[in-house]
């Protein structure tokens, strides 16, 4: 890009890194004008971690950058002189890596360039810095179009900057990962990555485990690394603030950010509710989950043109994809190709074949069911057949090598001839390009690749014109469209309410209607991701697929030292309560628009719901289960019994409860309140009555033991950490404690009283209440989840965090309201 010399700012008063930008490059219009937006966007950013960029100067037809001027050295220089960092100092400088990004994202700004070299420690403080955020951008962006190799770069570049798809805050986390990767292994994930081709090579490539190559490397560290690798951007961290906490080690995970994220997200949806309530037109409609549903990421699966069968592309944990054909009414799946992760992929209309992008950006054409593959174009970003006819998003083609162009292909094999549809300006990209079924229109969404704000909105055009005409106006995430069977309307994924829904809007425009919600489906501190993929050609099946967040269910036993996958959903599961007979597990399990408490078979998986619940606890004798309601009025606490049948009311507050334990006494003991930071602990009669004070400490936890009459008292210390008080029958619970320990809130005790099941953060132990004794049971870096032990003392229930999932939808199209005319 240029040289930088060092300069005394007399403005200023002090020593600035000037950096002169090469003439050739400065001179060329659109480089310019580049380069001074980024500049203006980089000045914004103010972090003890991000090298502060002061101005951008003009002088005889050159610019100059002026940028603070630190000593000392580049990342890349420390780990050539060092080798293999120490793994303290490598959390320190991801953590400080990480929080220079927070700050640049909350200002709009991706680097699009991190690496070890634009990485500096300055001498003495050791305070580490980001570099050249802008300038790398600029530099990056100007050789995307062309083939100029940069030497370096395409090793630590996400595959969607690669692609020249969307880029936003995270592709600079992978750059991150890569950097750390680099740091404790000593060479970068994929090494032979050095050029922009050699890169797209590994884009189907498993991800690299680093404790392969560092055995030393703890095992919560290497989780993160493996996340922030992944190569499609909605399986990493959601944010570099979230990075920065999860490097802090497993006892700082889901404090304070988890917390202000529930109440976050509780406003909204409560926002959200009034906002409905008032102004949108009411749809419940009736859905269910369908497979394929796995743990592993599931491209989205599109439905035959006769509506009998679904095509999709997944991988089941070994590294490998593999196209599936599967009947749409459900049953076996069946594998046509292997090695191929191909994204997008769409039917084409006779219902022979799939059309699909290869990583390498080739339009492969996979025959059904032989699995034959046929290229039909390169170059190409999206494709879709749209009445026998192939519409191909491509770009890197002359005359116009740096914008989109969408191409129409008629005709097979050597004849196949192609047109210019329609040409996009530059640095607008064409996402998620659909035709209708009569194969006369085309809808796709706009991207603009050079802003890093998430904003998007959908066009439409029919193939006999040549202007496309933009839908929505909102200034949101609008994306993922796709035509109604009649091709009258269009049904989309929009973030126009505040988080991801679908709405409903007509060809011709105007006011859209919102279809469904995945609200409550989730713990409120997270979000789920909504996408249409796919309506049924008889207009009564709307497809659509869910990220969300799994806590599935596992048996350990202690004595074997064996594990078993006990739930066969992917929900979201939390608050274990095994049942005496040892045959079932009642967990808490977040679903559709509510949360249910669950029986859960140990043996076979099978489940029963039992009641809609928020919050729930089992009495000591197993034979009630005692759940708790919220409604706009506050709590209402039930009980029923665990073998079904009717329910009966207990008690109801005026405020939300998070709290619910029983005592062998007939008391529920109960925390609510307001919000967090003001709770009472209450106890309320288990054969039903009012509410009163609890004589315990204010905001505390109160968990009785099933039977002895010992109980503990939780005292919040912060960040879900519990000073725990172990108190002695008939004793004060604002007394002195007996005994005392620290631990998180998951804090159980074991069915015959006499000992806590507690969660450090990396291991499970088991507290003798009589002697004090410590027993570890499990050693796991668990990044979320719930335990329990079973009444005999012998297995270990967890429901603990296995990542990302994909949960595939099905709505009942043809009951949805009218659209506004």
């Amino acid at each position: 890009m240029g040289k930088v010399y060092l300069a005394y700012d007399e403005v200023l008063g002090t020593d600035v890194a000037l950096k002169l930008v090469h003439h050739d490059v400065a001179s060329q219009r659109e480089i310019h004008k580049r380069l001074r937006e980024e500049v203006l966007l980089a000045q914004k950013i103010t972090h003890k971690n991000v090298c502060r960029t002061h101005d951008l100067e003009e002088l005889e037809g050159s610019l100059l950058v002026k940028m603070e001027y630190i000593t000392g050295e580049t990342l890349a220089a420390r780990h050539r002189r060092l080798r293999q960092l120490p793994i303290d100092d490598v959390l320190r400088i991801a953590r400080a890596v990480a929080a220079g990004l927070e700050a640049a994202h909350a200002q709009q700004v991706v680097h699009c360039d991190l690496k070890p070299e634009n990485i500096f420690i300055e001498h003495g403080s050791e305070r580490v810095v980001l570099m050249d955020f802008g300038l790398a951008r600029v530099e990056v962006r100007g050789s995307m179009g062309g083939h100029r190799e940069i030497s370096g770069t395409p090793a630590y570049m996400a595959p969607e900057q690669i692609k020249s798809t969307t880029i936003d805050a995270r592709t600079d986390l992978y750059a991150l990962g890569c950097v750390i990767y680099e740091l404790v292994t000593d060479e970068v994930p994929y090494p032979r990555a050095t050029t922009f081709d050699k890169a797209a090579e590994f884009f189907d490539a498993p991800v690299p485990d680093p404790r392969a190559r560092r055995p030393d490397l703890p095992l919560w560290f290497a989780r993160i690394i493996k996340r922030l690798l992944a190569k499609e951007p909605k399986q990493r961290f959601r944010s570099a603030m979230a990075v920065r906490e999860a490097l802090e080690g497993p006892h700082r995970l889901g404090g304070r950010h988890a917390a202000l994220m529930a109440l976050i997200m509780t406003l909204l949806v409560c926002a959200w509710g009034w906002y409905r309530a008032k102004h949108l037109p009411e749809w419940r409609p009736e859905v269910r989950p369908r497979q394929p549903a796995y743990e592993e990421m599931t491209n989205d699966p599109m439905i035959s043109s006769d509506g009998q069968r679904l095509a999709y592309v997944s991988n089941r944990g070994d590294g490998q994809w593999r196209l599936y054909i599967e009947p749409m009414a459900g049953g076996q799946a069946q594998a046509i190709l292997k090695g191929y992760h191909l994204y997008p992929l769409h039917w084409t209309q006779d219902g022979r074949a799939l059309l699909g992008i290869s990583g390498g950006f080739q339009v492969l054409r996979i025959a059904v069911p032989s699995g034959a593959v046929e290229e039909v174009a390169q170059k190409a970003r999206d494709v879709d057949d749209c009445g026998g006819r192939i519409v191909v998003a491509a770009s890197g083609i002359e005359p116009c090598p740096d914008c989109y162009r969408l191409i129409v292909l008629e005709g097979q094999g050597p004849a196949r001839r192609q047109r210019e549809l329609v040409r996009l300006s530059a640095g607008v990209q064409p996402e998620g390009l659909r035709c209708d079924r009569q194969g006369r229109q085309l809808t796709y969404y706009a991207v603009h690749v050079q802003m890093a704000k998430s904003q998007s909105d959908i066009y439409t055009m029919r193939l006999d014109e040549s202007a496309p005409r933009r839908l929505t106006q909102d200034a949101r995430t609008n994306r993922y469209p796709i035509f109604a069977p009649d091709g009258k309307s269009i049904v989309y994924s929009s973030q126009r309410s505040g988080s991801d829904e679908l709405w409903e809007i007509s060809v011709a425009g105007g006011e859209p209607i919102p279809l469904t919600t995945a609200s409550g489906r989730l713990p409120v501190n997270y979000a789920s991701r909504v996408t249409p993929t796919d309506i049924s050609p008889d207009g009564k099946v709307l497809l659509y697929s869910e990220e969300f967040y799994a806590l599935p269910l596992s048996a350990y036993s202690i004595d074997t030292q064996q594990r078993r996958r006990i739930s066969q959903t992917l929900d979201f599961i939390s608050q274990l309560c095994p049942m005496p007979d040892g045959r079932e597990i009642i967990v808490r399990s977040e679903r559709t628009d509510q949360r249910y408490a669950v029986a859960v078979s140990v043996e076979d998986g099978q489940e029963r719901t039992l009641a809609p619940a928020d919050v729930m606890a089992l009495t000591p004798d197993g034979h009630e289960l005692v759940y708790v309601i919220h409604d706009a009025q506050g709590a209402k606490i039930f009980a029923m019994p665990v073998t079904g049948g009717k329910a009966r009311r207990i008690s109801t507050l005026p405020e939300g409860v998070d709290h619910v334990a029983v005592d062998s006494a007939g008391w529920i003991h109960i925390r609510s309140g307001a919000n967090e930071q003001h709770m009472r602990p209450l106890k309320v009669p288990l054969n039903g009555g009012t509410a009163v004070p609890e004589a315990a400490p204010s905001n505390s936890l109160v968990i009785p033991a099933p039977v002895g009459g010992w109980v503990m008292v939780g005292i919040p210390l912060g960040a879900q950490q519990y000073r725990w008080q172990l108190m002695a029958p008939g004793k004060s619970l604002m007394g002195p404690a007996d005994r005392a320990f620290e631990g998180r809130h998951r804090v159980f005790w074991t069915a015959d009283g006499a000992s806590v099941l507690y969660w450090t953060g990396s291991e499970i132990r088991r507290h003798a209440i009589a002697t004090g004794e410590e027993r570890l049971l499990l050693r796991r870096e668990l990044l979320d989840g719930s335990l329990a032990l079973s009444p005999d003392g012998k297995t270990l229930y967890l429901a603990e965090w296995e990542g990302r999932s994909t949960r595939h939808m099905i709505v009942n199209f043809d009951k949805r309201p009218s659209l506004p005319h």
